[in-house]
């Protein structure tokens, strides 16, 4: 479904990159302001338009907008709170017929919650603005074309045509550009993108001398060349989107300043030496009598502002032809900055991919996903075949969130920090989101309810190096190194793990294939087990990730055991909203019950 609201959302964060992109823009233009050439210096805002254009680009670790992350997480507070415990009954008619709570995953907002109510109040003032400035652009367009139209003879002078077919043939335009001549500009203008046109004031025609009037035209059709007009157009409907950021008006008022200076490059490309200082007299002449700027996107006049006049002579006076290799370290200078500028900050779910098992049998499972974009990874035991759905995704690492409190558990119990699963800690009066979390809890309600303040504690006093260790000697995920339980839970760390690695985790723990003793696996088996009868035994643990309000990421991980077999499963769901664990868990039942599993 649609959303305004979001899509406010991603244009304002969109804005503030933009802004990071045309800021260091113009600081690489005045390191380089005398270097690199009038092309380079108008084609490094290509960048620029590919950001703003492209929905979606390649998430990079050097990316420069990673920045970004780390001032928004700074921001960062706990904002929304899901309750994921429910009472309802579990499993098939061979379970116990009781209610059984199922552990609770308290997800907390990760980020952005502080400009929340910018797109609240802002969505609609943005979409008006939209409006407004869209509708004055097209009616003011209408009524240029019908004046103009009114008002322009086609009726030219052959010497003109000859002039302007000799200029085609030095700028190899094939195509028919369209001749008239008006009193509506005091400029030649060159207007139309399927059917190109010059129009010629009247009154400059007799004044100009026959080379004059070429460099004119050489000028306009440096404009048709480059594809000026659909450049316009391009900036115009960025900047209606981006109409309350004024860097972005500023970046493109630059542009077509530059935009000038680059055609002006291009004619020189095309003449003899001893021409430039021509050209240039003729440019200062046109400046000076009939300075031309002009609002209107579809067409392209022969000079811009007074104020860029100096730019412009100080090019055509220090211009050159370009070497080979001049040209191939502009390139690599160019090619560097897109890569900086265009690549992504790694976003909230960071992924990265592990290995598929090589015995794995493909599932359909596609009905019990509705909109999520989901998978489930389920392993036999007995039978060593994995049975998968969605095999991009199960290979995809992503935060664990809170399934990652298994793995601090059983290290507090190493350690020693706690003795079982009701060891108690202490709640140190701070006020949380939810009043559950407001009082002490020991490991077997601080796992049922994701009480994120225990498992705070627990990790500070395990530390950050040796709960890096444990990480790499389990082998968990892609074993990045520990940053804190509050960065786990809010999916801003770089440890990740895959729906498959979470399979293979549960089945080390399962089966004390890692490196802990007995007893304290066997406390976290008992701390997470769900549900349980003369047959059977669910145990699991829920993760949910909430990014501005909206549940964007759940997991439900965990084993079944029945009939002297094991079967161990993950499922994680990916969605705009409600891609929660609560989901997650009704997905991964609704398929372990259909398997007659569970």
């Amino acid at each position: 479904m649609f959303n305004l609201h979001e899509l406010t959302s991603q244009i304002f964060h969109s804005s503030i990159m933009i802004s990071i992109v045309i800021l260091i823009i113009l600081s690489i233009k005045t390191i380089f302001k005398n270097r690199l050439g009038a092309m380079w210096h108008y084609s490094i805002w290509y960048i620029l338009i590919l950001r703003m254009v492209l929905i979606e680009s390649v998430e990079t670790s050097f990316s420069f907008f990673n920045i970004y992350n780390y001032l928004l997480n700074k921001k960062s507070d706990i904002a929304i709170i899901t309750n994921d415990t429910l009472l309802e009954p579990l499993g098939n008619s061979n379970m116990l017929n009781q209610p059984t709570n199922i552990s609770g995953d308290y997800a907390i907002s990760m980020t952005e919650n502080q400009l929340t109510f910018l797109y609240d109040k802002g969505t609609m003032v943005w979409l008006i603005g939209v409006l407004l400035i869209s509708i004055i652009i097209i009616s003011y367009n209408i009524y240029f074309n019908f004046r103009l139209r009114s008002k322009y003879e086609i009726n030219v002078d052959e010497n003109i045509k000859m002039i302007v077919e000799d200029c085609k043939l030095k700028m190899k335009v094939d195509k028919k550009i369209g001749i008239a001549q008006s009193n509506l500009f005091k400029t030649p203008i060159l207007l139309g993108v399927f059917k190109p046109m010059l129009v010629f004031p009247k009154a400059i025609l007799q004044d100009l001398t026959s080379k004059e009037l070429e460099y004119i035209i050489l000028h306009e059709l440096a404009h048709y060349k480059r594809k000026d007009i659909i450049k316009n157009w391009i900036c115009v409907m960025l900047q209606v989107i981006h109409w309350f950021n004024p860097l972005v008006s500023y970046a493109f008022y630059k542009m077509r300043q530059d935009c000038e200076v680059a055609c002006d490059a291009y004619v020189l490309s095309h003449l003899e030496s001893h021409e430039y200082k021509d050209y240039g007299n003729t440019i200062i002449t046109m400046i000076e009598k009939i300075s031309f700027s002009s609002s209107i996107p579809g067409i392209v006049g022969f000079s811009n502002k007074k104020t860029n006049i100096k730019t412009r002579i100080h090019s055509i006076a220090e211009f050159s032809k370009e070497k080979k290799t001049t040209k191939i370290k502009k390139a690599i200078v160019f090619v560097v900055l897109a890569c900086i500028l265009l690549s992504n900050r790694q976003s909230v779910m960071g992924y990265e991919e592990s290995e598929l098992p090589i015995n794995i049998i493909d599932e359909h499972l596609k009905e019990y996903f509705d909109k999520y974009d989901g998978t489930f990874v389920m392993l036999n035991e007995n039978e060593d075949n994995y049975y998968i759905y969605n095999s991009y995704k199960a290979q995809q690492r992503i935060a664990p969130l809170s399934t990652f409190k298994i793995v601090i558990a059983v290290t507090a119990l190493e350690e020693g920090i706690i003795k079982d699963g009701m060891s108690e800690l202490i709640w140190d009066g701070t006020k949380y989101p939810y009043d559950i979390w407001n009082m002490n809890h020991n490991l077997k309600t601080g796992m049922k309810l994701s009480v994120n303040w225990y498992f705070e504690k627990l990790s500070r006093d395990i530390g950050k190096e040796k709960m890096t260790d444990v990480i790499k000697n389990i082998n968990y995920g892609n074993e990045v190194g520990w940053g804190g339980i509050e960065s786990i839970i809010n999916g801003k760390l770089a440890l990740k793990i895959s729906p498959i690695e979470q399979v293979e985790f549960l089945k080390k723990i399962h089966n004390y294939e890692i490196p802990f003793k007995k007893e304290n696996i066997d406390t976290v088996k008992e701390v997470i087990k769900l549900s349980q009868n003369e047959n059977s035994v669910l145990a699991g643990k829920t993760g949910t990730l909430i990014s501005n309000e909206y549940e964007i990421n759940g997991w439900f991980i965990g084993y079944v055991e029945k009939n002297n077999n094991v079967y161990y499963f993950a499922v994680n769901i990916e969605g705009d909203s409600d891609a929660n664990s609560v989901n997650a868990r009704k997905i991964a039942l609704k398929i372990l019950n259909d398997k007659g599993i569970y």
